[in-house]
């Protein structure tokens, strides 16, 4: 497994850590357990981080995890997933698709060019 799940509760948010060379099957199984936390536990923000890891998927698989999974294992609409990008072209690439395509199927996705500004914005008040 090329991620980790870690739980930050001092601010209730769950990171979502990727190692190494990430697989579409990484990002599936990382995606189901996401799901499932917000099931059984109601947690709804979530860290992505992928800094220095480099992706053997594409964008194909991406938006195939958006549009069919997220419907299929019924996530949260209204979770929202902070997403770290790492300044290399292609990576970031595809997390800004992610993003892209998330927000507009009405997902509450942003990509942050630091963890400090996505813990930010995860924590911040919705009212």
């Amino acid at each position: 497994m090329t991620y980790q799940l870690r739980h930050h509760s001092e601010v209730n948010i769950y990171e979502i850590r990727f190692l190494e060379r990430v697989t579409n099957d990484d990002i599936i199984s990382a995606t189901s357990e996401s799901i499932q936390l917000e099931k059984n536990q109601g947690i709804d923000r979530f860290l992505v981080d992928s800094t220095g890891s480099e992706f053997s998927f594409s964008y194909p698989d991406l938006y195939e995890v958006i549009t069919r999974q997220y419907v299929e294992e019924d996530a949260d609409r209204y979770a929202k997933v902070g997403v770290v990008l790492h300044n290399s072209q292609r990576e970031d690439d595809l997390l800004k698709f992610y993003e892209r395509v998330s927000r507009s199927k009405g997902l509450l996705v942003k990509a942050f060019m630091n963890r400090r500004e996505a813990i930010e914005w995860l924590t911040e008040s919705n009212d």
